[in-house]
């Protein structure tokens, strides 16, 4: 049996399309608060619910930098995401060599 619990919280995370834009935006590179607020019409209060989640999934990381937040996609998010899918594909995949012959 799988132990799906870490999983939910990264496939949870990517469950919303605010959260998808802001991922999409860091591939740019770091930026901070402000900046993801103003360009993605988000508001800061919104922003920061979503970034808590992001972070929480160990998608982006934070660094504090006088009065604001800067973010950035963590550097093993492709490869943690990339991983988390195949085992669930390569399940599947185990599965269906049991399916039910007919009787």
């Amino acid at each position: 049996m799988l132990d799906i619990s870490s999983d939910l919280v990264v496939f949870k995370a990517l469950a919303d399309s605010n959260r998808l834009r802001i991922l999409d935006y860091l591939k740019k590179g770091k930026s901070c608060a402000c900046d993801l607020s103003d360009n993605l019409g988000i508001p800061q209060t919104a922003l920061s619910y979503h970034m808590r989640i992001l972070c929480q999934a160990k998608l982006v990381k934070s660094e504090q930098v006088g009065k604001w937040k800067h973010y950035q996609l963590n550097d093993n998010a492709n490869e943690q995401l990339q991983s988390k899918i195949d085992k669930y594909f390569h399940s599947v995949n185990k599965l269906s060599s049991y399916q039910c012959k007919g009787v």
